[in-house]
């Protein structure tokens, strides 16, 4: 017999398509270090995103620094480019960040996954940028009736005072970028790496300017081509 649909689960999308929307560009033929978030615990490869549907992003854009939002988009194209995913601009949310955020909500969002909720804070607002992080962010995880997982929702949010400092330092715009390119990298699937040189490395710092290394390409080559899960 076929398992009946969780509850907490949006129906069927019928729109999405057979065929991935993109394609990743080829991978570095020699990169540095690159870590996954989570594996397939059934078949094999990470766990990632179904490149057969966009992933629809929203913005609170409330706190947002001097050209904040000109930054998401920035680092937002940056973010698609290696992995060959659609992303999609579904405009302003009024939601607010919450650790325990839902990946289905209908009253909000629809008879579908709810979007990316992209938003900013400071350290008085929330102790998950205490100190010298200046964003989390991460994907929410669920599993088809097969047992293969996909990324189906998440979230990533902001320093709004730690950014808005970073944008006054020489080079600042690429700098403030980065921080917003790393948090969207752990939400299409990149844990922190050890090695130095990559944009994921564990012991980022704010001040960290640059763009993708090697092997976060070839990370986000990989998390491109993920399975297709229509009954997700």
């Amino acid at each position: 017999l076929e398992a009946a649909r969780p509850e907490n689960y949006p129906p069927v999308d019928e729109s999405a398509s057979a065929t991935p929307l993109g394609a990743p560009p080829p991978a570095p033929p020699a990169p540095g270090g690159f870590e996954f978030i989570a594996d397939q615990k059934v078949g094999s490869g990470p766990v990632a995103w179904d490149p057969c549907r966009p992933i629809r992003y929203v913005v609170n854009p409330a706190g947002e620094p001097a050209g904040g939002g000109a930054l998401i988009q920035e680092a937002v194209a940056r973010t698609a480019a290696p992995t060959g995913l659609t992303f999609v601009d579904d405009g302003t949310s009024t939601e607010e960040w919450s650790k325990e955020r839902e990946p289905y909500q209908p009253d909000r969002y629809g008879q579908k996954w709810a979007p990316v909720l992209i938003s900013w804070t400071t350290e008085a607002q929330s102790a998950q940028v205490a100190g010298y992080i200046a964003g989390v962010g991460g994907p929410i995880i669920r599993g088809g009736p097969d047992g293969r997982m996909a990324s189906v929702s998440g979230s990533v949010l902001l320093d709004a005072e730690d950014i808005g400092r970073i944008l006054t330092l020489p080079g600042g715009q690429a700098k403030a970028r980065a921080v917003i390119q790393h948090e969207l990298g752990h939400l299409v699937g990149l844990d922190h790496t050890s090695d130095k040189s990559q944009l994921m490395y564990s012991e980022n710092t704010v001040e960290q300017t640059g763009d993708w290394g090697t092997g976060d390409l070839a990370g986000l080559h990989e998390l491109g081509t993920g399975d297709c899960l229509p009954e997700l």
